[in-house]
């Protein structure tokens, strides 16, 4: 309220538990002096605050717990559900940014060859930019922050926080200035990550954390689906790339057309941009590039 000089002013603090929950305040238009009943009186009131105000907000987050248990179940019945993984996450993403009033929801997957963490999927709003490329390599403090940690990491503001300084800049070219980050499976290693990310600078509270962590898990199912996969396709890649350099070796007669075969085969099989057989003979001080 505001006070207006000539008023008579009388507050008492609402304590809970030795917190301080807020002040409950009474006014006069005229001067005066209150009586030692109605001291107490403004106490005892606010101690019954201080008793009610605890279960109110009890009550509202059972409410919001058995919203947050309804939305991880719809989650990951989308998962379940859908032979289209891509709409399983789309569905997943709506979800998210209606509970947690995001703009951008980011799925990363780690690439151990490039050190770097491809992007998987992502949601944003319409005609915003997007992540075009990899994230790049995590300092040693982050991945341990990322790895170790038991729950989801919030970055309440990009521009002053310490944490992921390696994609600051990526995610402020963005817009987004706050992050709740998870490991997408906890305690085993650091194989994806699910971001979500808000234009402003933002808190992130503990039921926050929790539901982003329990949909975080389930989507590392899908994440390991797709490595599997991946793997597999590989293998087969692998197996038809043998295959057609011992028909095409088989096939050669010539010592440079052989050369040339494998390493076209060699090529194929590394998916190499480029791939060099190099000689050097004994005694001399130079090589040369023979295919």
């Amino acid at each position: 309220m505001t006070y207006i000089p000539g008023e008579a002013l009388m507050a008492s603090p609402i304590l809970f538990q030795g917190e301080l929950l807020g002040f409950i305040s009474v006014a006069s238009q005229s001067n005066r002096l209150w009586s030692e009943e109605e001291k107490t009186f403004m106490r005892a009131v606010a101690q019954l605050i201080a008793l009610v105000a605890p279960l109110e907000a009890t009550e509202r987050t059972i409410q919001q717990v058995k919203l947050d248990q309804s939305l991880v179940g719809e989650v990951a019945q989308a998962i379940y559900s859908h032979q289209d993984w891509n709409q399983a996450l789309q569905t997943c993403a709506e979800q998210m940014a209606t509970r947690l009033s995001i703009e951008r929801f980011v799925v990363l997957t780690h690439n151990p060859n490039q050190e770097n963490f491809t992007v998987a999927y992502q949601n944003h709003p319409p005609r915003q930019r997007v992540l075009t490329r990899p994230l790049g390599k995590l300092n040693d403090v982050d991945w341990q922050m990322l790895e170790r940690s038991t729950e989801a990491v919030g970055v309440e503001d990009l521009e002053e926080d310490l944490k992921l300084m390696a994609w600051r800049d990526d995610f402020l070219d963005l817009g987004v200035r706050s992050l709740l980050v998870c490991n997408t499976s906890i305690g085993n290693g650091l194989p994806g990550l699910v971001i979500v990310g808000h234009v402003l600078p933002r808190t992130w509270s503990r039921a926050e954390r929790e539901i982003l962590k329990a949909v975080a898990q389930q989507l590392g199912l899908i994440l390991r689906q797709w490595q599997l996969q991946n793997e597999m396709q590989q293998q087969e890649g692998f197996y038809r790339a043998i295959q057609w350099g011992l028909t095409a070796i088989q096939r050669t007669h010539h010592l440079d057309q052989l050369e040339q075969a494998a390493m076209q085969n060699i090529a194929n099989l590394l998916e190499a941009p480029l791939c060099a057989l190099i000689a050097w003979q004994s005694g001399r001080q130079s090589a040369r590039v023979v295919s």
